[in-house]
Formats: C-alpha cells, sequence, structure tokens
C-alpha cells in the first residue's frame, strides 16, 4: 500500500497543481477582459464608422403601430429616403414591442448563417430618455456571431450624434487569453510558494498547540 501511495501520490500532485493553473490562468482571463474591452471603445469622429449601427422608427402600414430597423451607417441615408415618416426615438409605449419584432428577426434566432441576408445576426437597443425630450441610445448590431458591433449616440427627432463606438472581433479573446497566460505563469510561482508557506505555519501552529497541551 506504501509504495501504490508513493508511486501515484507525484502524480496526483502534479494533476492537481494542473488543474489549478488553469483555473487561474481562467480567472485571469475573466478579470482582463473588461480592460481589453474597454480599450476598443472610442468616441466617434468623422467619418462616422460604416458600421455604426442606428435604430430608425417608422410607421406599419396600419400607421398604428411602429417597426425599428437597426441599420448599419452606410445603409442609412438610402434607408431614410425610402422611409420619409421615420423618427430616430423611440416611442415608450412601443419600445418592448419593437424589441421583441427585431429580435425575432435576428438570424441567431433560427441558425441562419447567410450574412447576405438583409436580417442580423443580432441586434438589440437600449434606450435612456433625457428631460428635454432627446433621447441616449445604446444599439448594437452584427452580420456574424463572431463580432461585437455597438454605438452610443444622441437621438432628437430626425437627428442624431454619435458619441462613442465598439467594435472587435472573436480575436480579442486570442489576445486575453495569450495576456492572461503570462500573467499566470508569472504569478502562478509566487502564489504557489505563498500557499505553502500559510499551510507550513498552519502545520507549525497546529504542533505548537498540541506539545502546549502535552
Amino acid at each position: 500500500m506504501g509504495a501504490f501511495t508513493s508511486f501515484y501520490k507525484p502524480i496526483l500532485l502534479s494533476i492537481l497543481v494542473l488543474a489549478l493553473f488553469v483555473v487561474a490562468w481562467m480567472v485571469c482571463a475573466i478579470c482582463l477582459f473588461p480592460f481589453f474591452e474597454h480599450a476598443h471603445i472610442h468616441p466617434v469622429q468623422e467619418p462616422i464608422p460604416s458600421l455604426f449601427p442606428v435604430l430608425v422608427i417608422s410607421p406599419k402600414a396600419n400607421g398604428e403601430e411602429y417597426k425599428g430597423e437597426v441599420l448599419y451607417h452606410k445603409n442609412l441615408e438610402e434607408y431614410l429616403a425610402e422611409n420619409p415618416d421615420y423618427t430616430l426615438l423611440v416611442p415608450e409605449q412601443y419600445e418592448q414591442s419593437i424589441r421583441e419584432d427585431i429580435k425575432q428577426r435576428c438570424r441567431s434566432r433560427r441558425d441562419d448563417h447567410n450574412i447576405d441576408s438583409p436580417d442580423p445576426w443580432r441586434a438589440d437597443f437600449k434606450v435612456e430618455r433625457l428631460p428635454d425630450g432627446r433621447q441616449k441610445l445604446e444599439v448594437s448590431r452584427t452580420h456574424t456571431g463572431d463580432l461585437v458591433n455597438v454605438g452610443w449616440y444622441d437621438a432628437s427627432g430626425k437627428e442624431f450624434v454619435p458619441l462613442q463606438y465598439k467594435a472587435y472581433t472573436a480575436g480579442i479573446g486570442i489576445g486575453v487569453g495569450m495576456v492572461s497566460l503570462v500573467v499566470t505563469m508569472l504569478l502562478f510561482p509566487v502564489a504557489r510558494r505563498f500557499l505553502h508557506y500559510v499551510i507550513r505555519r498552519y502545520r507549525e501552529g497546529g504542533r505548537g498547540e498540541c506539545h502546549g497541551e502535552g
């Protein structure tokens, strides 16, 4: 039994150390990701990015309800010319129905990977209503599953002022993974030594208490 234990103990310890390293790597990546993501948020300058997303609201055929389209800026001018009754403000009473209609048309709902489709892969929006009647919107639209594409802007009727823009692909995950791997490799030995120190002090303290009682 002693030979069996002595043979497998180093293997089990190695597996444990490897598992702890992987967990530390994942935790490090999760902690670093917000910093990488924030680095991709930029103020909007002229020219407005072609994929900057804008939410356009227009009346449906019955004239009593509204529909919403999340468009890329490059397609905005043509759409507005075809829908002169548009508004960039989201009617409060129709906000939820407009959001649900947009989500229902997202290709991710039906696993449709045709990037030539007019429907987005994903699209959504958030609205903050300002006291002066303007609205601050956060709008997202992507045509593929590996793209993050978000725009922030102020809207007032038929005008909007771009504020910030965030866009990146899934490749950011590779960068985060590599950096977090390096950080983990640098910090993990220090963490191991500290853990061994804590365990040793704990054991020494326990033995000291036992001797004191004796």
